[in-house]
């Protein structure tokens, strides 16, 4: 598995791996205080990968007062 993003301040971290050419898997640990530790494995083709960015991007781009 290849770390992708983490961040030991926000309690997160991401890693993934290619299982073929078109699919990846990966794993999303969150950390929260208090909350305990929360693991989602989670296979992806890599039109939902492309999906889930442009998702997130347009979501970011909306942040009211930007």
């Amino acid at each position: 598995m290849t770390n992708i993003a983490s961040n030991e301040d926000s309690g997160f971290d991401v890693t993934g791996k290619w299982i073929s050419k078109e699919h990846c898997h990966l794993t999303f640990r969150l950390n929260e205080d208090g909350m305990g530790e929360t693991e989602i494995d989670y296979d992806f083709d890599k039109y939902d990968l492309a999906f889930l960015r442009d998702i997130i991007t347009e979501f970011l781009d909306s942040q009211p007062g930007k």
